[in-house]
């Protein structure tokens, strides 16, 4: 099967390369995901059975952040404050650390944990997360980053905004 790529967008460099149907599509994987070869040599996926488990075989499960901020505005605070615990945005996370909070910044830092709040919050853990960004804020448009529980000093529970996904266990 004839798999053509290109790594820039004049495509001036396109190869055109053959694959085996097998590697396109896994005789193994019952959800016959479709991957796209872009070299002739086995990639991770290819080589490795611990990536052919689904989320559900991991017990792992995805969510979209609960809080959904104009629907909550008095809740919400610019800086943390007594009462309130930590609302995070794709502006609280990169690649490689959780920063919180974030002075001066547009969003909110904090939500006000009360009553009404208490069953959009997660505990405070460890969570993979993946926020989609325009193309103007971002050079990729899906950026996955690791919540560290550290940068949240002694709270117990976090709100996510609803343009996070997280990954997590039950």
């Amino acid at each position: 099967m004839p798999i053509t790529t290109s790594t820039e967008g004049s495509f001036t460099d396109v190869a055109t390369t053959e694959h085996p149907f097998d590697r396109i599509v896994f005789p193994d994987d019952p959800e016959r995901f479709i991957h796209l070869p872009t070299t002739t040599k086995k990639s991770a996926i290819e080589l490795s059975s611990a990536v052919r488990y689904s989320l559900t075989d991991l017990g792992i499960k995805v969510s979209t952040g609960n809080v959904v901020d104009f629907c909550l505005k008095e809740h919400m605070r610019k800086m943390p404050q007594k009462g309130a615990v930590p609302l995070i945005y794709p502006g609280h996370l990169s690649t490689n650390k959780t920063v919180w909070p974030v002075p001066g910044s547009k969003k909110p830092n904090a939500i006000m944990r009360n009553a009404e709040i208490k069953r959009w919050l997660y505990p405070n853990g460890f969570y993979c997360v993946v926020s989609q960004f325009s193309s103007k804020e971002e050079k990729r448009c899906v950026v996955a980053s690791v919540v560290d529980p550290a940068a949240f000093g002694d709270h117990t529970v976090l709100g996510f905004e609803n343009h996070i996904n997280l990954f997590h266990e039950n």
